[in-house]
């Protein structure tokens, strides 16, 4: 897909309580592991906090080659 994309990788998240094996089957990698963090909002991309599951570490998945 990333070919047709014309991308070179592609990064997705998955919540902690998500084991990933759909991505691993299709060949993804977890790459890293992030802490949880206090909400979703930020400066440069606000959000309201009360619509997002907060406090919950996330793991860094990645597809081809940065």
């Amino acid at each position: 897909m990333r070919r047709v994309l014309g991308l070179d990788h592609m990064i997705t998240y998955t919540s902690a309580g998500e084991s990933g094996a759909s991505l691993r089957a299709a060949g993804w990698r977890l790459v890293h592991v992030r802490p949880a963090r206090a909400g979703w909002d930020t400066p440069s991309r606000r959000r309201d906090d009360r619509r997002y599951t907060t406090g919950v570490a996330r793991g860094l998945w990645l597809t081809g080659r940065p």
